[in-house]
């Protein structure tokens, strides 16, 4: 079959005739003599009497540049980006003489080191590495993020738990211009392309205080709002307790992910929110929102249960496993009880508990967002519940780790800004476990390298340090 496909296809290509082969070669060797000739004409025959002179030859000029001196030709892409990035009538910014990257340098650029899209070139020889280093550090701490400084780069994660490096070079091949880089590590891909652009825009002193989303948005939180009805719900609920304990890092990240926005009510409604948020909370669904010829109804708590409970009748209920979960993660760093912790030697395995932490903090956030609005006995036993898991005192303890986990004291704030709103015990507490001296601490930090913990503290001080409530 190989040789017969072969011959038809000479067959296809031949020509009918030896006439015609012959015609067509005289042809195309006709024309490719023309061509050569109009190209290629005859050299005339030098005058004997007359002959011209070689030109002399002319020495390169030492003023010309070298080849490379130019820089690297900036693609139509880059230059694009560079346009919408900057946008129109740019002004001039410093870093107000921030020193938190103190000992910054820039490295030699190496000769094929390859540039990701997102850097930028500074060719102003009045510009130093230091002016350059607290610009951007100065962006870092208004857009709260945090940072891990070295001499030539800074690690940093947002609060969309977005991971980029930030670069300095030194390209000496283009007259010691100073070159910045953002590399992506990990995260959604459009937090980062606005955090990255804010950060040259800030190395450049331009504007970089022009927010086009929200810091702890995700990219799950573009559709619209909408909501389930009382079966679809019990089945998202049971589906995304079944992702969290899954053993796969990805599907773990996605059942907790769906858990934060279970617990938004812009996103899904307060219906569902709620739902999910007792749930989350206590443990508990409520009956008169759901259908009652579903099977997990009768073994929940009834709706009506904002009335008055005794200690001894408020059993410990967790049906979906969703509270053991949360509870778990926040307190010990573990998806269960028995689990291994964060403190394990696989680093793949400290990364996911350290995102699973900072998710279960979220829903926290989240679900007391939405009960806060509930009855008053609806809170106290929400505090209680706290109060019996040592969520008081763990929640502190991040607080003087905030060198460590500063976007998850910056959540645990938030976290006891609710529970010390909702009941006394809650702030007597809250005053036990040492919040003020903590808070102080996370108030300095904050000040310094975190605007919004900053922001938080202060708040909370100044409710504990004014309301007669923390001082019987």
């Amino acid at each position: 079959p190989h040789r017969s496909r072969q011959t038809n296809r000479f067959k296809v290509c031949s020509f009918t005739t030896n006439v015609d082969r012959k015609n067509t070669y005289s042809k195309l060797s006709s024309a490719v003599n023309t061509y050569r000739m109009s190209y290629y004409p005859t050299k005339p025959k030098a005058l004997k009497t007359n002959a011209m002179p070689k030109p002399a030859r002319v020495a390169r000029s030492t003023s010309l540049p070298k080849p490379g001196a130019l820089g690297r030709p900036k693609s139509l892409k880059k230059s694009m980006m560079s346009v919408s990035r900057r946008g129109s009538a740019p002004s001039k910014l410093s870093g107000n003489n921030n020193t938190n990257w103190q000992s910054a340098s820039a490295a030699e650029l190496p000769a094929f080191y390859p540039l990701s899209d997102s850097h930028t070139v500074l060719r102003d020889a009045d510009v130093a590495v230091s002016e350059v280093a607290s610009r951007i550090s100065e962006c870092l701490r208004l857009r709260s993020i945090s940072a891990k400084f070295s001499t030539y780069s800074a690690k940093c994660k947002t609060l969309d738990r977005c991971e980029f490096e930030i670069t300095m070079f030194q390209d000496k091949a283009n007259g010691d211009a100073i070159v910045v880089e953002v590399h992506h590590l990990r995260g959604d891909a459009a937090a980062y392309r606005t955090h990255s652009d804010a950060i040259l825009n800030a190395a450049e002193g331009l504007d970089f205080l022009r927010e086009t989303r929200d810091l702890s948005a995700s990219i799950l939180d573009a559709a619209k709002p909408s909501g389930y009805d009382s079966d679809t719900m019990f089945e998202v609920l049971e589906n995304t307790c079944e992702l969290i304990q899954k053993d796969r890092i990805d599907a773990s990240l996605i059942g907790m992910e769906t858990l934060c926005i279970l617990t938004k009510a812009e996103r899904v409604g307060l219906k569902c929110a709620s739902i999910t948020s007792r749930a989350v909370l206590l443990g508990e669904v409520e009956q008169a929102e759901v259908d009652a010829q579903h099977p997990l109804t009768q073994s929940l708590v009834d709706a009506n249960s904002d009335s008055d409970m005794d200690a001894d009748e408020d059993d410990d209920i967790d049906e979906l496993g969703m509270k053991s979960v949360v509870l778990s993660l926040v307190r010990d760093r573990r998806l269960q009880p028995g689990d291994e912790d964060a403190s394990s030697d696989d680093p793949a395995f400290a990364w996911h508990i350290g995102q699973m932490r900072l998710l279960a903090l979220n829903v926290l956030d989240n679900a007391l967002n939405i009960m806060v609005k509930r009855s008053k006995n609806m809170q106290r036993r929400i505090v209680k519940k706290m109060m019996e898991n040592e969520m008081m005192e763990t929640m502190v303890r991040d607080l003087s780790e905030v060198e460590e986990n500063t976007h998850e004291a910056y959540l645990s704030v938030r976290v006891l800004s609710l529970l010390s709103s909702m009941s006394e015990a809650g702030q007597e507490s809250l005053m036990n476990a040492g919040a003020i001296a903590a808070l102080e601490r996370a108030l300095v930090y904050g000040q310094r390298y975190h605007t919004l913990l900053a922001q938080v503290s202060a708040e909370l001080l100044n409710t504990i340090r004014n309301d007669s409530l923390f001082h019987p």
